[in-house]
C-alpha cells in the first residue's frame, strides 16, 4: 500500500486540458495547483509554488519552451518529476535531462495515465540508495575516499581548486589543482554522490557540471556572476548559475 501523499500537480497547456483535469481528479492525492500556458509563467509557478509532478502538454507548446525549461535548468532550477504528454512522447525526451520523466501518449487513456501515477507513488516510497561513501575516519585529515573505476581515489581536499563534469555521454570529473593541472578521475558514481560528499568540506556546486573549494574563492562579482578563486599558484574566474549563486551567497551569510 502507498502513503497517499499529496502530489501537487502543475498542467502546462496552451489549452483547457480538460480532459487531463478531469482523470486527474479520479485520484485523490492529486493537487492541481494550476495551470500554465506556456515555459515561462510554469518556471515562475515552480519557484514560487512547492511542485511534486508536471504534466507537460507537449504538443499544444512553441518549439522554444523547451529550450527554455532546459535553458533554466542548466542555471540552477530545480524542476519536478514530468510528464511529457504528446502523440509521440518519447521523441521529447533527451538523455541528458535531469529530472524523472515519464511518457503518455495522445489520445490520453485512463489505464496509462494509472500507472504513471502509480510508478511516481513507487519512486517517492523507494528508499534512499545507499551510496558509496568515504570512510569517515580519513575525513577529518582533510581526505576523502571515493569510488572509481579501478577501486578507490584518495581526493586531498586541500590541493582541489575546482572540479569539473566530464560531458554527458562520459563518466568521472576532472580535479583541477590550478588554472592549467588537471586530472581525470573515472567513476560510476554520479556528480550529485561526490558533492554530497564534498558539501560537508567546504564544496559548493555553482552549476550543473562544476563544483568549487571555498577555501580558495577570493572574490563574487554579481554583475556578472563570476567566481574568483585563487590559490598559491593562479587565479581562476568561472562563471556560476544565478539560482546557485543566490544560494552560495544565502548560504555563507548565515
Amino acid at each position: 500500500m502507498f502513503n497517499l501523499k499529496p502530489i501537487r500537480t502543475l498542467i502546462v497547456d496552451t489549452k483547457s486540458s480538460k480532459k487531463l483535469v478531469r482523470l486527474l481528479g479520479l485520484h485523490p492525492e492529486i493537487q492541481i495547483i494550476g495551470i500554465s500556458p506556456n515555459a515561462p509563467d510554469c518556471i515562475q509557478k515552480i519557484s514560487l509554488n512547492k511542485t511534486n509532478l508536471v504534466f507537460l502538454q507537449s504538443d499544444n507548446l512553441k518549439k522554444n519552451d523547451l529550450q527554455i525549461i532546459n535553458a533554466e535548468i542548466d542555471n540552477g532550477l530545480d524542476f519536478p518529476a514530468t510528464v511529457f504528454v504528446a502523440e509521440k512522447p518519447k521523441n521529447l525526451i533527451h538523455p541528458k535531462e535531469p529530472f524523472l520523466s515519464y511518457c503518455l501518449s495522445k489520445p490520453i487513456s485512463d489505464i496509462d495515465l494509472n500507472q504513471i501515477i502509480k510508478q511516481f507513488h513507487l519512486e517517492r516510497e523507494r528508499p534512499v540508495k545507499q551510496k558509496e561513501i568515504s570512510i569517515n575516519h580519513y575525513q577529518k585529515y582533510g581526505c576523502l575516499l571515493f569510488p572509481s573505476i579501478t577501486g578507490y581515489k584518495v581526493l586531498q581536499l586541500d590541493n582541489i581548486l575546482y572540479i569539473k563534469k566530464r560531458s554527458e555521454n562520459k563518466n568521472g570529473f576532472y580535479i583541477y589543482y590550478n588554472e592549467t593541472e588537471k586530472e581525470l578521475i573515472k567513476t560510476n558514481s554520479s556528480f550529485n554522490d561526490l558533492y554530497e560528499q564534498l558539501v560537508l568540506h567546504c564544496f559548493c556546486q555553482i552549476d550543473r557540471s562544476t563544483i568549487i573549494n571555498l577555501r580558495y574563492l577570493n572574490e563574487i562579482e554579481i554583475k556578472t556572476k563570476t567566481c574568483k578563486l585563487r590559490n598559491d599558484t593562479s587565479k581562476v574566474e568561472l562563471v556560476c548559475s544565478s539560482e546557485k549563486l543566490k544560494k552560495m551567497i544565502a548560504e555563507m551569510q548565515r
